[in-house]
């Protein structure tokens, strides 16, 4: 398995923690404007609500490894399997990363 690029790793970090504590602000800090207008707050709040609690708990996120992309992409990919303490239904983030500013462009949140 491939070492996560440490920036990918802190975004990722951040987003978590956001949804974690349920805070739409410091979550969409995190991204580029796509990111920002993409994913509004409803939607922000449906999975906090569906993992804050679990994740409070306790979870590990287990980097899995990035996925390639053609040369002409704009976005590159980072997987992570979320595991709980509760030990029920595990998912799998992917995190796009903007290759020209390094900010998050998208997160994907299932259930695996």
């Amino acid at each position: 398995m491939n070492e996560v690029e440490p920036n990918a790793q802190n975004i990722f970090s951040h987003l978590m923690s956001a949804i974690k504590d349920n805070s739409y602000r410091d979550f969409i800090r995190q991204g580029d404007w796509g990111f920002k207008i993409g994913i509004p707050i409803f939607m922000f709040w449906l999975v906090s609500a569906q993992l804050a609690n679990r994740m409070k708990k306790g979870y590990q996120a287990t980097y899995l490894g990035d996925l390639n992309q053609s040369t002409e992409a704009k976005h590159q990919g980072f997987l992570w399997k979320l595991t709980f303490a509760d030990e029920g239904t595990e998912f799998i983030a992917r995190l796009a990363l903007n290759k020209s500013n390094r900010k998050a462009s998208g997160l994907m949140i299932s259930p695996w």
